[in-house]
């Protein structure tokens, strides 16, 4: 569904940079049997300032995007046929220990980010032309028998900036932010490193919460606005987490901190 742009937003979104588009648009899924009655967390990465693309999917059985070709239309899916997943489901052996569940879904969560995969201190690194990624964050979505939300868990992945844009890692296990305590997990599993955790009853504080979008925290006044999706491993990224379909934290975190603990995606190695 479009809806009409807040009236004081339009001296934002009309003001600044030339702008791809300009106006409200409606983006496409080609072909049309592809289309479904309902989608959603679709995002845009943007490998150079005149090419975008629009990532529909990222699932444990297919993966879909495809370019921007103007006015919202787009080309047919691009991803590699022969592309193996990098995304993987529970095991028999996992659900029966009662750690996930069959029913678990992935889906796309946050926009993309493109990275540098150097310092921004590490001038030698710059000046050798290095590798560009794009990050994001997806969920793996937990529900009960009644088909409502448990838990939701935060992973990261990457993929190549250059045709044609393989995924190249994921994170090994689920990412949990200092002192938040989520629903589905124990309070064993949650606070591991941290004893005085049962005592205070800290199972009791669980939330839902979630990745809603990522940013990076562009202060460099003296760059150009349209490098503001552009980072390096040294950079800081903010978080928004949803709480419970009600609530909304935020934090700061390094890029780097994010991508420590990586799988890297089957056949590239």
């Amino acid at each position: 569904m479009l809806v009409s742009d807040y009236g004081p937003l339009i001296f934002v979104l009309f003001g600044g940079p030339l702008k791809s588009y300009s106006v409200l648009t409606e983006l496409t899924r080609n072909p049309r049997e592809t289309r479904r009655s309902y989608e959603k967390n679709w995002f845009i990465f943007s490998p150079t300032p005149s090419s975008s693309y629009i990532h529909y999917e990222l699932t444990s059985s297919q993966r879909t995007f495809a370019k921007l070709i103007g006015n919202g239309f787009t080309t047919t899916n691009l991803t590699d046929p022969n592309e193996i997943s990098c995304l993987v489901d529970a095991t028999p052996e996992e659900i029966a220990l009662n750690r996930y569940m069959a029913n678990a879904t992935w889906h796309q969560a946050t926009p993309a980010l493109k990275l540098i995969l150097c310092t921004r201190s590490n001038n030698s690194c710059i000046s050798e032309t290095p590798d560009t990624v794009f990050v994001a964050a997806i969920h793996r979505k937990h529900k009960n028998v009644l088909d409502l939300s448990i838990r939701y868990e935060r992973y990261f992945v990457m993929w190549a900036a250059t045709s044609p844009f393989s995924m190249l890692a994921i994170s090994q296990h689920p990412i949990l932010f200092a002192n938040e305590t989520t629903t589905g997990w124990t309070t064993d599993e949650s606070w591991d490193d941290v004893p005085e955790a049962l005592s205070e009853g800290r199972g009791f504080w669980a939330k839902l919460t979630y990745t809603t979008t990522i940013a990076y925290a562009w202060n460099r006044e003296d760059e150009d606005i349209k490098d503001k999706g552009v980072g390096f491993l040294d950079d800081e990224i903010i978080l928004s987490v949803g709480v419970d379909d009600h609530d909304q934290v935020y934090g700061r975190v390094l890029v780097s901190e994010l991508l420590q603990c990586l799988r890297i995606c089957p056949g590239l190695l």
